[in-house]
């Protein structure tokens, strides 16, 4: 019986690792055809896959050494742990207004719902915010049931399509893969404070591996089919949305649905350091209502905007953070210990 919990729980920590990333930008293709090479993409994607291993695995161990991201950050940072603390509200706030700009996306290409009525995405948002008030629990629990939906149709998908474009090429050299290295950096980053709580009982290796894995073969499978199709999928808002509609009007409608699946993961993981950093404020539920309402407001730019411009700078900031920590972790000396702040959120 304590196989089978253990087997449930190391799946549930898995798939809040992989549902971080695999948010709109991810399953639409959006993301993946503005970072990788839209031919011969497969060594980037791998180098890319290399990154996310070793990122979620140092992620997990070091919220296991000191309790969780705000003992990580205290570590690593010390007096400037709270400025750090602002700077990750800021990308995080950004990253909700991207998922709910790519809620309204979906819903306008596939059921005509005007992009300027955001009624889809606010119901969302009010149902990430009260399941957050669960922790990392209740967020794993949700997960454990969107994620393999994503997954499965994915793979079904992509296994339907023939002639899909998988290249092996390094022509794009050091630009291409500082390209890759910046999306991972960007999403490992992004996904650090549920990566740090989720490692204070998580296995850093096996987790940090199968997600990776998944993450990597998804984003193959995704390149490849928008490959295929060419320019005008390459140029859509949500260009593997454009692929599956093509295929018929009844399937583009269920795709839309698992990009929505999608989207509450990412914004789960976008969130939930928004919805923590109110524990203790005088007036918390006040400033969750206003991050809300203002994420809402900034999605007005689009997801396409956003990615182009925000994207790659926090790439660059979430490369720097996670040689911050490895520097911290692996020079720590042996026997040396940061204290602790008490913290009662769990997977569990």
């Amino acid at each position: 019986m304590n196989g089978k919990i253990s087997a449930v729980r190391w799946f549930e920590a898995a798939f809040v690792v992989i549902g971080s990333v695999v948010g709109a930008g991810f399953i639409s293709g959006g993301e993946l055809v503005r970072f990788f090479p839209t031919s011969g993409f497969l060594p980037y994607a791998y180098s890319a896959g290399i990154v996310f291993f070793a990122y979620f695995a140092l992620l997990l161990a070091c919220g296991k050494r000191y309790g969780g991201f705000d003992g990580v950050l205290r570590a690593v940072f010390k007096k400037f742990a709270p400025f750090v603390r602002v700077v990750f509200g800021v990308c995080c706030f950004v990253i909700c207004a991207t998922m709910l700009a790519g809620i309204d996306s979906v819903f306008w290409e596939s059921f005509g719902i005007p992009k300027s009525i955001p009624v889809i995405s606010a119901v969302v948002l009010v149902c990430v915010f009260l399941i957050c008030r669960k922790g990392i629990g209740g967020i794993g629990k949700v997960n454990l049931i969107l994620v393999p939906v994503i997954l499965a149709f994915i793979a079904i998908f992509a296994l339907r399509e023939r002639g899909a474009e998988y290249g092996f090429s390094v022509a794009d050299g050091a630009k291409g893969l500082a390209k890759a290295l910046l999306y991972a950096g960007m999403n490992c980053f992004l996904a650090a404070p549920i990566l740090c709580d989720l490692g204070k009982q998580a296995p850093a290796l096996p987790v940090a591996l199968g997600s990776a894995a998944i993450i990597i073969a998804c984003a193959v499978l995704i390149l490849g089919m928008i490959c295929k199709e060419g320019a005008n999928a390459l140029g859509a808002d949500m260009p593997l949305l454009y692929v599956v509609g093509k295929r018929g009007a009844a399937l583009g409608k269920g795709f839309s649905i698992v990009c929505l699946f999608g989207i509450v993961t990412t914004l789960f993981s976008s969130y939930y350091p928004l919805h923590t950093a109110a524990e203790g404020m005088k007036r918390g539920e006040l400033f969750r209502i206003s991050v809300c309402v203002g994420a809402l407001a900034l999605a007005r730019i689009g997801l396409k905007g956003i990615i182009d411009t925000v994207y790659p700078v926090l790439g660059a900031v979430g490369l720097a953070f996670g040689i911050a920590c490895a520097l911290c972790f692996f020079g720590e000396r042996r026997g040396v210990r940061v204290p602790r702040k008490k913290d009662n959120r769990s997977v569990n």
